[in-house]
């Protein structure tokens, strides 16, 4: 498996390759380190619960330098690896997978963890955007076999490429924790202690989140407090908004948890934040590990009306389709109401037992099987 982020972090890969080692498969992954290295081209070799991490760390770089440098040095990596299956995590990794897997005669996987072609980093810069179409016109081709996180992304791809029936969706759900010990964080308690009720964003800050909603729903809601537990480049811009609206001791920014302590604060928050906004069509397609994750701790979804994220909140009668901040507020007013509803409660709990990682999973072991 070759990605371009920190293997333990990234709940998709860590997923499948624990799935395959689990069936018998020697699963290797190159991945990167969680922070930068002042040596180019460290290399270190770990093994996390079986599985074979080899960690480039790159120097610290930005845009097209780091990029070419990843390249460089997973090309060389994989140069060293006999692999039967090589499989690529997004369009980034595509390219030195697919130049190995056919210099080897390995099965090539491509595995298309979002729209990349749109997503919200790509979508406007038309440069960059035919550049990345081209690549994945050229590569896409060369796969074996093409896996993807929902039916819409699926539909695309399948329509932009003529893929056939080599596309498989196996979709970014997650297992609570089988033995938990772990506690929460300790600033998380004392927020609590101050505000009764809690709606929780889980995963990276980025622009296009609905955080600014939340915000805006948190102005006049003083028993509400907002909990984010992710890292990302608008964490900045999130202080000063909240700054501006007089809501800063409301928010409480937790970071990056493991898997455990993510379970244990979200279990005690009152709703699960998903509101995507479509500002790219990758966005307008998203199905959010988050999702699933409220799910499995129990709170209800407030998620916004796209395809993928409403399909499930329906289907399963998971939470609620909001718009706006003006939306998010009233239903935050009723929150009494939502937290008594007998029939929602076991809605949620019924959902968690078929949208999981355990019956998920089985999609990509029968990917993995059809090359034998």
């Amino acid at each position: 498996m070759i990605v371009h982020s920190d293997y333990v972090h990234d709940r998709r890969v860590k997923n499948q390759a624990l799935a395959l080692s689990e069936k018998g498969y020697n699963v290797t992954v190159l991945c990167t380190g969680s922070k930068s290295s002042s040596k180019p081209n460290e290399v270190d070799h770990i093994h996390i619960d079986g599985i074979h991490c080899i960690v480039h760390r790159f120097p610290h770089q930005n845009g097209k330098r780091r990029f070419l440098t990843m390249m460089r040095g997973y090309y060389k990596t994989l140069k060293t690896i006999d692999a039967d299956i090589y499989h690529a995590h997004d369009l980034d990794t595509l390219i030195p997978s697919a130049l190995i897997a056919s210099q080897k005669g390995g099965k090539l996987v491509y595995d298309s963890h979002e729209l990349y072609t749109e997503s919200v980093h790509v979508a406007h810069r038309w440069f960059t955007k035919l550049l990345w179409r081209s690549i994945e016109l050229l590569f896409i081709a060369k796969a074996d076999e093409v896996i993807t996180v929902c039916d819409g992304i699926a539909n695309e791809l399948k329509e932009r490429y003529q893929l056939e029936n080599k596309i498989h969706v196996v979709r970014n759900f997650s297992d609570p924790p089988i033995l938990n010990v772990s506690s929460t964080p300790t600033a998380f308690d004392a927020f609590a202690q101050n505000h009764p009720h809690l709606l929780l964003y889980q995963g990276y800050i980025h622009r296009g989140r609905g955080l600014d909603h939340a915000l805006e729903a948190l102005v006049g809601m003083p028993r509400w407090g907002l909990v984010i537990c992710g890292e990302g480049n608008y964490r900045s811009s999130l202080e000063k908004m909240a700054s501006e609206l007089h809501v800063e001791d409301q928010i409480l920014f937790l970071g990056l948890l493991d898997h455990d302590q993510l379970f244990e604060v979200s279990k005690r928050c009152d709703l699960g934040l998903c509101m995507i906004e479509p500002v790219s069509l990758s966005y307008y397609y998203a199905l959010p590990n988050k999702l699933v994750e409220y799910v499995q701790a129990g709170i209800p979804v407030v998620g916004s009306d796209l395809p993928e994220i409403r399909r499930l909140v329906d289907q399963f009668g998971l939470g609620f389709i909001v718009s706006d901040d003006q939306n998010l507020q009233e239903l935050m007013h009723s929150i009494d109401h939502i937290n008594s509803n007998v029939e929602l409660k076991n809605s949620i709990t019924k959902a968690a037992q078929s949208l999981n990682w355990s019956s998920e999973k089985q999609k990509l072991v029968e990917v993995y099987q059809s090359f034998y």
